[in-house]
């Protein structure tokens, strides 16, 4: 007989004579196998992955503890009517704010603009020549010399020898957008009073044709009005996977919560926390069944 054939013989005989201490054996081996299954750590942070006596790995980590690395959450709601795109997002947010576990975790929650601050600094911000340009526009209120000033101001600005630097940047285009959708919103209401002047009190209306003006659209709408943007800070570490999971189950039930009273509207989130929660399940996900396989076949084998 071979070798090998001879050693077959012999771990044959031994199991078929010693069958109990083999089963007992295997049954010892198979708790301890679970046992090191859940000792087994797996480490995805980028710092992990970095010399830590680096001057810059050194520098990340001092940026991530004072600026909780930069994280944002992003809650999208898409849809055709824009204000029943804004009851959700205001209910969205409600219901962040009423629920303890997800504030002590949440810095800021960042749903429409701040009108105060752009009436106290929105011309402080503003450059120099957008502020001739701005005096100019507003230095006649009546309707028809301020319409005129304002076409005069958008062929100056896009029309000129200066046109292309106005837009040359997608920062710029977007503002651009952004102008001109005041402007819609501006002939709409002016529109709207036009065909019924007393349906509401004049003051009222020319109130709110300034402030559509002024202000334009206090939430975020993307160009179209198909979705409308926020955002909120979360005050949790970049790389503290727990606390990001944690967040992230209070917003998925606050997603579900709100996505049923809004049935017509398509409710969700992304963002770097979200991103990163799916990335860790998806993570756990493909230790899991690779694990619970290889345990499956070990008991088939025993």
């Amino acid at each position: 007989m071979k070798g090998e054939e001879k050693i077959m013989a012999a771990v044959a005989r031994f199991v078929s004579r010693r069958y109990k201490l083999v089963l007992l054996a295997g049954l010892v081996l198979f708790v301890l196998s679970i046992w090191a299954a859940g000792n087994i750590v797996v480490e995805t942070e980028i710092k992990d992955l970095l010399p830590e006596d680096d001057p810059q790995v050194m520098m990340y980590e001092q940026i991530n503890d004072q600026f909780f690395g930069g994280t944002s959450l992003i809650i999208t709601v898409e849809g055709e009517d824009k204000a029943e795109m804004v009851r959700a997002a205001e209910a969205f947010a409600a219901e962040m704010r009423a629920n303890p576990v997800l504030m002590g975790r949440v810095r800021a929650i960042n749903l429409k603009m701040d009108r105060q601050f752009v009436s106290d600094w929105g011309l402080m911000l503003q450059e120099a020549d957008d502020l001739e340009k701005t005096a100019r526009t507003f230095s006649n209120l009546n309707l028809l010399p301020f319409i005129t000033a304002l076409n005069d101001s958008f062929e100056e600005t896009y029309s000129g020898e200066g046109a292309e630097e106005e837009l040359s940047t997608n920062r710029q285009e977007n503002e651009a957008v952004g102008m001109l959708t005041q402007v819609e919103t501006l002939i709409s209401l002016l529109s709207t009073y036009l065909k019924d002047p007393e349906q509401a009190p004049l003051q009222l209306q020319g109130r709110n044709l300034a402030e559509a003006f002024v202000y334009g659209d206090l939430y975020g709408f993307n160009h179209d009005g198909s979705m409308l943007l926020f955002t909120a800070t979360p005050n949790v570490d970049v790389v503290d996977m727990e606390a990001i999971n944690a967040l992230m189950r209070e917003v998925k039930q606050i997603t579900q919560s709100v996505q049923a009273q809004f049935p017509n509207l398509r409710v969700g989130y992304s963002g770097d926390v979200a991103v990163q929660s799916d990335e860790q399940d998806a993570l756990g996900f493909d230790m899991l069944v690779p694990a619970g396989a290889g345990v499956y076949r070990l008991r088939d084998d025993l």
